[in-house]
């Protein structure tokens, strides 16, 4: 993947998933671009040639993970 990072992901409750290439600018930014899976006829090997959604990672210095997050990250630990 070179200089990306390759996500996947997929919603709990609803049959909708994709994937991300994410580039990171320094320690505290990252940016990229998402596509549903629909969006290619096969899963490629770097960002696809058609235009995804645009998104930017930011880390917020300071910032608190919210109680409904912890649980989240607590019930999937305990599907490994």
């Amino acid at each position: 993947m070179g200089e990306y990072w390759l996500a996947r992901y997929s919603w709990v409750d609803e049959e909708i998933s994709g994937f991300a290439f994410i580039k990171e600018v320094n320690a505290d930014l990252f940016s990229g671009a998402w596509w549903m899976d629909e969006d290619v006829a096969e899963m490629p090997n770097s960002p696809p040639e058609t235009q995804g959604v645009l998104m930017t990672l930011e880390r917020l210095e300071g910032a608190v993970t919210p109680a409904w997050a912890e649980e989240f990250f607590a019930q999937a630990d305990q599907l490994e």
